[in-house]
């Protein structure tokens, strides 16, 4: 499979027409098209098909500075594609450290896939003066299936598909594909969630009625429900939606922790099955990666799995990117998750598996300060009752039964002013069973509404921007040169090219096996005394390396700092 694609050119009048319509012009670095800035499009959930114009339109602009990746094509026929963006440098993109920002895997999050393009619009404007040290890999629609059918859900032309793609999958086993899926039962327009009365049902409502609780929590009451997509028992074997529209999750097919192919989560037959794992895998063996970020989500909180991760090239990679999202997010109240067990087939545990420092960031949730999009009415339905904050749901997904604070509750009343959340109500099903319909409406848990994507985007582009300024960019002064006859002296030092007021990750953070300072000599030359080799490291920056070397007159001598026996600096010195 060709991993490099170059389209030579999307026209110039379409990019003129995208510039016009969505970009704010800057006065961006320019490489190719001084007459063109780029910045980041206006935030709005976009369509895939628009997704890769843009791609290749920055591309267009950028040739010298950023190529097109293909990595396979979706279940659904959508091509998986990403920008990649560097700076000027002689060693190839290819063979540096590379950073993956990677949005919207699990299929829903469609803020991170306008996040990931947030980022590769700033990278690209950037791109000429971006060091040549690193290669950016920008996936914005990394399940394009699931998230085509999520944007379609939004807009209410369609049913979310939770994430899956379009692979055809029997999941009741009975020789058919698609028979018993998600159903409008009310007829309003919208596919939410349904109770049905169970006599060994999970749940029961909260003292607010519209959410739920574990059955057996002090503060549940009413019947036990079971809980399920809204739909029918379209194929009248007793259960609901057990056998829908099928499709794979991309962010639980993966081979690390994978346990399927029949479990809940849709891991799909086989690891690594679907295109956007295999293609991301593909791209992974290929390059050294310095990190990978997965944007989606809803909880406002980086999470970081427990899993294979002690040989992460860079240990405070993770931690440094965590305090980083907290700087951004002004205020994150449980700072990170560490999962003890990870989920079944994660990208990020794969990737903390082959030691690569992997973090799942959310720039979506409850308490990161959006702001209201309704007037708050007199009396808010939170009132109506009196019960300890921390023993309300929290409300991280319809079937999340941990008890740890009311935060969706309150971005509901307080700051949606109680609109985005559909009250339960009754419907009749054709087995006469008692159920009710209710949930949340599109684009208010899973994504931001469109009026508020805006902020999840800047505090994205934010943090990126936050993280480049703490990788280190190392500079290599000669301090001295002598010459007695045929006797040369040289002094040389490395040093931060790029202090930062905040935190820093350490000079060698891009070398895996070290930073080596050395020389190499002409011939006729040879080293009297000093290092063949040195170390640089944070403990001896700034500190002068000292070789005296035999070398005939006019000889050149070159002082490289070089990373895994390749050059990263160098100076040519004639004594």
């Amino acid at each position: 499979m060709s991993r490099n694609h170059s389209r030579l050119g999307a026209p110039l009048g379409a990019l003129l027409a995208l510039l016009g319509s969505g970009f704010v012009p800057s006065a961006s670095a320019q490489d190719s098209l001084p007459e063109v800035a780029i910045s980041a499009p206006r935030p709005t959930y976009r369509s895939h098909e628009d997704t890769m114009l843009l791609l290749e339109t920055w591309h267009a602009a950028r040739p010298n500075s950023s190529r097109l990746i293909d990595l396979g094509q979706s279940a659904g026929g959508r091509p998986i594609r990403a920008l990649e963006i560097f700076g000027p440098g002689s060693t190839p993109p290819e063979e540096r450290p590379t950073f993956l920002m990677i949005g919207g895997l699990d299929g829903v999050s469609l803020h991170g896939a306008e996040e990931v393009l947030g980022i590769a619009a700033g990278l690209a404007s950037e791109a000429p003066t971006l060091s040549g040290d690193l290669t950016y890999v920008c996936l914005p629609w990394a399940s394009p299936d699931g998230l085509a059918a999520e944007l379609q859900s939004i807009q209410g032309a369609g049913i979310s598909t939770l994430g899956r793609d379009a692979t055809p999958v029997d999941d009741d086993l009975d020789g058919l594909s698609g028979e018993d899926g998600a159903d409008d039962v009310d007829g309003d327009g919208r596919v939410t969630m349904m109770l049905v009365e169970e006599d060994e049902g999970a749940w029961r409502r909260a003292p607010d009625g519209r959410f739920l609780l574990p059955f057996d929590h002090e503060l549940a009451n009413g019947p036990r429900y079971g809980l399920y997509r809204e739909g029918r028992d379209d194929d009248g074997d007793g259960a609901y939606n057990e056998d829908g529209p099928g499709g794979v999750r991309a962010d639980r097919n993966f081979s690390a922790g994978w346990i399927g192919p029949f479990a809940s989560v849709s891991p799909g037959a086989l690891p690594m099955s679907t295109a956007s794992a295999e293609g991301l895998a593909a791209l992974v063996r290929e390059r050294s990666i310095a990190g990978a970020w997965f944007l989606d989500g809803h909880s406002g909180r980086p999470e970081v799995t427990r899993f294979g991760g002690e040989g992460e090239r860079e240990p405070g990679l993770v931690e440094l990117s965590i305090q980083l999202h907290r700087t951004v997010l002004d205020a994150v109240p449980e700072g990170y998750a560490a999962i003890a067990a990870p989920p079944i087939g994660s990208g990020v545990d794969w990737l903390r598996a082959r030691g690569a420092a992997a973090l799942r960031l959310s720039f979506w949730g409850p308490e990161i300060g959006l702001g209201r999009t309704a007037v708050r009415p007199a009396s808010l339905r939170s009132e109506e009752f009196v019960a300890p904050p921390e023993l309300l749901e929290d409300f991280c997904s319809p079937d999340n039964g941990a008890a740890r604070g009311g935060a969706w509750r309150r971005y509901l009343d307080e700051r949606r002013g109680g609109i985005g959340f559909i009250d339960w109500h009754p419907v009749e099903l054709k087995d006469k069973r008692r159920a009710l319909v209710g949930g949340w409406e599109a684009a208010v848990l899973h994504n931001p509404p469109e009026e508020q994507l805006e902020r999840s985007v800047i505090m994205a582009m934010n943090f990126v921007g936050a993280l480049k300024r703490a990788i280190p960019e190392p500079a290599l002064e000669i301090e001295s040169v002598t010459r007695v006859d045929e006797v040369c002296r040289i002094s040389a030092r490395v040093r931060r090219a790029n202090p930062n007021e905040g935190p820093e990750l350490n000079i060698d953070f891009l070398a895996p096996e070290g930073l080596q300072l050395g020389l190499r000599l002409p011939p006729g030359a040879r080293l009297i005394a000093g290092p063949e080799s040195h170390s640089v490291n944070d403990a001896n920056l700034d500190q002068a390396v000292e070789w005296m070397i035999y070398a005939p007159i006019d000889s050149m001598i070159e002082v490289r700092l070089e990373r895994s026996g390749v050059a990263m600096r160098t100076r040519e010195v004639r004594p």
